[in-house]
């Protein structure tokens, strides 16, 4: 973890078992806090609010999963 207690964008990606453009799209929609750092203003994470995200956004029936499960989708499967 980069110093301060904050992770890096690569980081809180794997963190949380999505890809990078996902939590950007989550950081400008502003479901996700970012501390924004240096001229290019890249975002860092702390854990805690990484971690109360996963609490606040896990479905039902994934409460009892661990961190960064994929989802599945909810569209009926194609018959072959």
């Amino acid at each position: 973890m980069a110093g301060q207690g904050l992770m890096t964008l690569d980081e809180a990606a794997a963190y949380l078992g999505v890809a990078k453009i996902t939590l950007r799209r989550w950081t400008r929609k502003g479901e996700l806090a970012c501390v924004r750092i240096g001229k290019r203003g890249d975002r860092r994470f702390r854990q805690a609010g990484l971690d109360a995200y996963i609490r606040a956004n896990r479905s039902p029936e994934s409460k009892a999963s661990s961190k960064g499960a994929a989802r599945r989708s909810q569209r009926p499967r194609k018959k072959a």
